[in-house]
């Protein structure tokens, strides 16, 4: 990740995409309970209930994940799970973060 200044929050302006990518991935990964993934092995068309089995249980974990990892990005950011709810794919998922943090 970037460097931190204040707490924990990153500046986004240091935090490339990719960054963001992968991130956003490993977390998609974590929540899915299936740690033999990679970010590699994710692409943004993967559906996340379809690919990955996400049930509610992943998108509330999900949900977790990433309302941390905005925060961490951006002081006021958050991420509720009626917009988790609302990704579909891998690709949202990315977009949405970027979307917060923008």
């Amino acid at each position: 990740m970037g460097k931190t200044n204040k707490g924990n929050e990153i500046k986004p302006k240091q935090l490339a995409t990719t960054d963001v990518n992968r991130d956003v991935k490993l977390r998609i990964i974590a929540a899915s309970g299936k740690l033999g993934l990679t970010p590699g092995d994710l692409i943004r068309d993967d559906k996340l209930k379809t690919n990955l089995d996400y049930t509610s249980d992943n998108y509330d974990m999900l949900q977790i994940l990433l309302d941390k990892y905005v925060k961490q990005i951006k002081s006021g950011a958050s991420i509720s799970s009626a917009e988790i709810n609302k990704c579909d794919t891998v690709g949202d998922s990315i977009d949405l973060v970027k979307k917060k943090t923008a």
